[in-house]
């Protein structure tokens, strides 16, 4: 039973660790002009498609670390 209770506290925990929101900072730059950078709270996943999505044929836009 204890084992139990453990696990599912561990996962319950990189559950939470994983879906919560944070500020990420998306950088995009093309060969005109200098690179830009703002934030997105988001999750991580959700972020990422964000900045991507500002992509286009002269400009990219990537996630920072």
């Amino acid at each position: 039973m204890k084992t139990n209770l453990k696990i599912v506290g561990l996962v319950l925990v990189v559950t939470s660790l994983f879906a919560c929101e944070k500020e990420y900072s998306c950088l995009c730059y093309d060969e005109t002009s200098d690179p830009k950078s703002f934030t997105i709270k988001d999750t991580h996943r959700n972020a990422k498609r964000t900045c991507e999505k500002m992509s286009n044929n002269t400009k990219t836009c990537k996630l920072l670390k």
